[in-house]
């Protein structure tokens, strides 16, 4: 499938951050109705961010940072999703300037290599009802652990987030017992 749009991910993290993204991402409407879609008439709407990019702007190693990409697809739709990434060897970790790429690639059943920031299934008829919306990909960090066990917190944008993201946020955090948002 090719992508209808390539875009450029936006970081929208607030002044300060230790983190700075960049890349791209690139949004798709299939409207091939595969035989695994639901209805069958559904046309899948995804904003995959495929070449997302860090750079660890601090001076110091983080080992843990939990991500929130907002993405916008070619109708107007919008999915939130949060990301975790771990220092799983607790020895290497993000250390300062470290600059590549963020996430893993993923390989589907297809063959086809990609990271999916997620789908959104719509009719045919809702898709021709709706005018045309450029995609976006939005990306900023709520969290950071350091190696010497400081953090780093966006409190306001916390704050301000949906209870379930609160929620999925807390659950990331809760994980390898680290340090919890308060």
């Amino acid at each position: 499938m090719t992508p209808s749009r390539y875009i450029n991910i936006e970081d929208v993290s607030m002044k300060g951050a230790p983190v700075r993204f960049f890349g791209t991402a690139d949004a798709y409407a299939d409207i091939t109705p595969p035989a695994v879609k639901d209805p069958p008439d559904a046309v899948a709407l995804t904003v995959e961010e495929n070449n997302l990019q860090l750079q660890n702007v601090s001076d110091r190693t983080i080992r843990k940072m939990i991500v929130l990409a907002q993405t916008t697809d070619v109708r107007g739709n919008h999915l939130v999703h949060v990301r975790h990434f771990l220092d799983n060897n607790k020895t290497k970790g993000y250390p300062p300037g470290y600059n590549n790429k963020a996430l893993a690639t993923m390989k589907f059943p297809s063959g086809r290599e990609h990271v999916m920031t997620g789908s959104r299934m719509i009719t045919q008829t809702e898709y021709r009802s709706k005018p045309y919306v450029q995609p976006r990909a939005e990306v900023y960090i709520v969290y950071a652990l350091f190696a010497d066990g400081s953090e780093w917190i966006d409190a306001d944008r916390f704050d301000s987030l949906p209870q379930r993201l609160k929620d999925e946020i807390q659950a990331h955090l809760d994980m390898n017992l680290d340090p919890v948002i308060r």
